[in-house]
């Protein structure tokens, strides 16, 4: 008996190499969960009778609230109390994701989304994407996009990352820090700014890498292919 997670499953030639590698799952105690933003990667991922969809609800209103108001510093949370009822609305709808990068935004500038921008999915994600990258101070934003170079659904060092960003030459010297102190306050206010994800070790409390999810990598091969900044070999 088995019990695999597969989560952010990003296209249906993926699931197809990855199923060949498992077990036939012969034994009604096997189980196999899938996570996909796509629906069609979901359906495919169905080959058995006994698989189904099970399509992820968004969030409550009140749910959404708890949620941002819980990514807000307390001594913001006054400030961004009127606004965030309306950013709510328009940028976060009900998906976590969405909720969690507009109030890292929202914590360090007002900002406002046109309504008529964000009432699809695709939209108001990569606007409200657009302006949290918009804010990133000019080196940060080349740091940010080099983690494009990745693989998705992987773990990226921190070490190894800040020694990459360190060799190309990204990271601004600053007077006083190292350029390794220097690159390790990037890495740390992009997973403020929730843009990455933290990974941890069993036996460390400080981040020891981090991952980045779907959507905001599918957002860095985008304008990464825009400004000529990397691109993937498949696609030259």
């Amino acid at each position: 008996s088995y019990f695999v997670v597969l989560v952010d499953m990003r296209s249906i030639s993926t699931w197809k190499k990855i199923s060949c590698a498992l077990p036939n799952k012969d034994k009604s105690s096997d189980r196999i969960l899938i996570t996909t933003c796509t629906k069609d990667v979901a359906e495919s991922c169905c080959i058995h009778p006994s698989d189904f969809v099970h399509p992820m609800e968004r969030l409550s209103e009140k749910d959404s609230k708890t949620l941002f108001h819980s990514k807000v510093p307390i001594s913001e949370q006054h400030r961004l109390l009127e606004v965030s009822d309306d950013m709510l609305e328009i940028c976060g709808g009900g998906v976590p994701l969405a909720i969690t990068i507009t109030a890292a935004l929202l914590s360090r500038k007002s900002a406002c989304l046109p309504p008529d921008q964000c009432h699809s999915t695709p939209q108001w994600m990569r606007k409200v994407l657009e302006i949290s990258y918009d804010d990133l101070p000019l080196p940060l934003k080349s740091c940010f996009l080099y983690l494009s170079a990745f693989p998705g659904n992987r773990t990226i060092k921190k070490d190894s990352l800040i020694r990459r960003w360190e060799a190309e030459g990204l990271i601004a010297k600053r007077d006083g820090e190292s350029l390794w102190e220097t690159g390790e306050s990037y890495f740390n206010e992009l997973i403020n700014r929730r843009l990455i994800q933290p990974a941890f070790d069993d036996d460390n409390d400080e981040p020891t890498g981090c991952t980045v999810h779907g959507v905001v990598l599918d957002f860095m091969e985008s304008l990464s292919a825009e400004e000529n900044f990397t691109t993937k070999g498949g696609k030259l």
